[in-house]
């Protein structure tokens, strides 16, 4: 549906498809500026601490609450299952206030949680265009979001995705409904290619409809993208850089 590959140093776009500059929810993506958040403001303190125990208050807080959720969770496995009670507790931890200061200094997307603090970011009022994903992950990567070095440190440690066209990936996956009675989700995959000494930023949104999570789609569909681009094939410049 809509996705672009930039070089981190140049801004350049090196692929560009659909309209990257329209905004939707981040769902599950907006668990990595969560996660900057809880570092940088002491409530996270590493990969495995705090752990956090499930409790059945929470099912009525998240859109469903899937089996593997119920249980204790650390951050690290709280980012590799995507579990929303964990987010909506670090939210929960930081307070409106304290999370919209950040939203605001970030500039990330519309900056609207009017949605509330347990679900502004889950098809409610927050939403982001690709092209604003690779702006943020940009303005992390080069430290000028407002947060601790060791903030960012961590989030990458939590969003390493492993090994792509011979580099690593670093991103979060998000998944929403867009008509739930058709079964019709969308998807983001966003983060950065870290290839020969270089960074590469990427941001996908994927409709999906049927068995699975639109995320998982975004995540396949922009790594064979990656694979393809950076075996030199098909890559398509633009003029326009990303901020």
């Amino acid at each position: 549906m809509a996705h672009l590959v930039c070089d981190f140093d140049t801004g350049e776009v090196l692929e560009s498809e659909g309209d990257t500059e329209e905004r939707f929810s981040p769902c599950s993506s907006f668990k990595a500026p969560i996660a900057l958040m809880g570092y940088d403001s002491g409530i996270l303190k590493d990969e495995s601490s705090p752990v956090w125990d499930y409790k059945p208050e929470y099912d009525p807080h998240c859109l469903r609450m899937l089996d593997n959720w119920k249980r204790p969770y650390t951050p690290k496995e709280w980012m590799q299952n995507s579990c929303v009670w964990y987010s909506q507790r670090v939210t929960r931890e930081l307070g409106m206030e304290r999370l919209q200061q950040y939203i605001d200094k970030f500039g990330y997307g519309n900056r609207d949680l009017s949605g509330g603090i347990l679900r502004a970011w889950l098809t409610t009022s927050l939403a982001i265009s690709p092209r604003e994903q690779a702006g943020f992950f940009r303005r992390m990567l080069a430290g000028e979001l407002p947060v601790s070095a060791q903030a960012v440190a961590m989030t990458k440690r939590l969003v390493a995705s492993g090994a792509c066209a011979r580099g690593s990936i670093f991103g979060k996956t998000g998944s929403g409904y867009i008509d739930i009675e058709k079964g019709l989700q969308r998807g983001w995959y966003a983060g950065w290619l870290e290839k020969d000494g270089r960074k590469y930023l990427f941001a996908a949104l994927r409709d999906h409809s049927g068995p699975g999570y639109a995320g998982l789609q975004a995540k396949e569909f922009m790594r064979g993208r990656l694979e393809r681009l950076f075996a030199g094939q098909g890559a398509a410049h633009a003029d326009t850089a990303v901020g």
